[in-house]
């Protein structure tokens, strides 16, 4: 492997270190990604969104009795179904939100400085025990 590869290479474990350790945490695991990307001068929107991707699909794996199990009941059981429904009606909005919004809420919002900041804002009560 060249040299540029396993530079990228130990920037990527650290990002994946990074996801690791602040995905499960009541913090922004995207946020310090994006921080983190940046001081390292790596990755990409495509690099967040496929290392965020392993995090879903573990959480996934070990859920997947519970999820099959809720999808089981939802064919008998009203209340099932009607759990669902609620997931999804509380779902579409930021959805639609999203999907209207990506652009604008990427250039405003997803920069370092605005994030660093939020983190701060976020944090700095946590921390004081405020």
């Amino acid at each position: 492997m060249e040299a540029g590869g396993i530079a990228d290479l130990a920037k990527a474990a650290v990002m994946g270190v990074v996801e690791g350790l602040t995905e499960f945490l009541p913090v922004s695991s995207t946020g310090h990604l994006i921080v983190a990307g940046r001081l390292l001068g790596y990755g990409t929107p495509t690099f967040e969104i496929f290392i965020q991707l392993g995090a879903m699909l573990a959480l996934t794996w070990v859920y997947r009795d519970r999820i099959l199990g809720l999808l089981r009941d939802a064919v008998g059981r009203a209340d099932a179904r009607l759990f669902l429904v609620k997931i999804l009606i509380a779902f579409l909005p930021a959805a639609i939100v999203g999907f209207l919004a990506h652009h604008a809420i990427e250039e405003h919002l997803f920069t370092p400085a605005v994030v660093a900041g939020s983190l701060i804002a976020e944090g700095w009560p946590a921390i004081s025990g405020a």
